[in-house]
This record gives C-alpha cells, structure tokens and sequence, in this order.
C-alpha cells in the first residue's frame, strides 16, 4: 500500500497550464528588492556584499521563473546559498553571509511542491534540505532552533500541495460534469433519433402496404 503510494507520487506530472507571468510576479520582485535594499542600510554588518548582491539578483531570476521550471529555479536558488555558506565554511566565517532578503526562497519552496512533479518535488526537497542543514552547521545552531527552522520550511511546501490538490480536485469535478453534460447531449440526441427512424419505418410500411391499392399514396410516404 505504502509502495503504491510512493510510486504514484513518484509518478505524478507537472500541474497543467502554470501561469508564466502574472502582476504579482512583478511585485514580488520589488518587494525583494525593497528588502534587500532596506536590509543593506540597517544591517550593521555586510559580510561580502558583492555576493550577496549576487545571490538576491539570481533569487530575483528564479522567482520569474519558479512556474515554468520548478526544479530548476530551486536548484539554482538554494545551490547558490549552499555554494555561499560553503565558502563560508571554508573560510572559517561565522554568521550569515547571505542577506536576509534570501528568505524569498521560501516561496521557490511552494513553487516547487505546487507546480512541479513528483521528481522534481523529491530532487527539489532533497536540494532545499541540503542547503538548510548546511546553514546550520554554519551557524552552529541547537536542536531546537534547528528542528524550528524545518519547520518553517515545510509551511510554504504544506502550502503549495494543498493549494495542487485543491486545484487538482475542482479541475476533476469542471470534467465530471462536462462528462455529464455530453452524456445528457448523447441521451437526448439518440432519443430524438430513434424518434425519427422509427416514424420513417412506419412510414415506410404503410407505403408497402397502399402500394399496390394507391401508387400516389405509397410515393408519398415514401
């Protein structure tokens, strides 16, 4: 039973017709920007902020991009902050090195678990986990504030596959009663046929039977 499940999620495509762009995209984008701009004059410490200017304009890539290509933008959002915090790592830099503005990758998140297969969504979450852990190990974070910061980071996927599953299932009932309407059609089609053949065979009989009494007669019901 289990097994099943797993394949079928496994299985499943990509949500059909994904806008590719809408206002909100565009808001979404100076929304970011307002951050990460807002970020830059308060935060007291800037460490490397040429690559954090990086990281927000590839985030800013992805999200106009997070529809049509889920996984893609997922990967290349979070594998930046990997390669960031990673570099990090190496060179012995404590704290976040990636702006805060980066918390945008959340809504990559939802994208992925709302649009993407299930591929994508299972290669899409392994990426995002990745990169979280090793922003923890990072910042050398305990348990609980470790366990809090997965948990914020399946609310936008929680969000994203009701929000599927809540399109996937009036898409379904728009069919069944499109269904039902060409079946109701069909019904009343075949009726009004059979209604018709049948008045063209009595026809047909009676010009059989007054043919041999009434030539005209039998011509016209003919």
């Amino acid at each position: 039973m289990i097994t099943d499940v797993v394949r079928s999620l496994w299985a499943e495509p990509r949500a059909a017709d994904p806008p590719r762009r809408v206002w909100r995209d565009w808001a979404l984008l100076v929304l970011l920007a307002a951050a990460y701009a807002v970020e830059w004059s308060l935060r007291p410490d800037k460490p490397w902020p040429v690559a954090g200017l990086l990281e927000v304009l590839v985030l800013g890539y992805a999200l106009l991009h997070r529809r049509s290509q889920p996984f893609a933008m997922v990967a290349l959002g979070f594998g930046t902050t990997i390669a960031a915090d990673a570099a990090a790592l190496a060179a012995g830099i404590t704290g976040s090195v990636s702006p805060y503005a980066m918390g945008f990758l959340l809504v990559l998140v939802y994208a992925l678990f709302r649009w993407g297969s299930g591929r994508e969504v299972a290669w899409g979450s392994l990426i995002a986990m990745t990169a979280a852990t090793v922003g923890l190990i990072r910042d050398h974070t305990n348990l609980g504030d470790s366990l809090l910061g997965f948990a914020v980071l399946t609310i936008p996927a929680a969000l994203g596959a009701t929000a599927r599953f809540w399109s996937t299932t009036r898409a379904r009932e728009i069919d069944q009663a499109r269904l039902r309407e060409r079946e109701q059609l069909a019904r009343e089609l075949h009726d009004t046929v059979a209604h018709h053949v049948s008045a063209m065979v009595i026809r047909a009989q009676a010009g059989r039977v007054v043919a041999a009494t009434s030539p005209q007669a039998a011509i016209e019901a003919l």
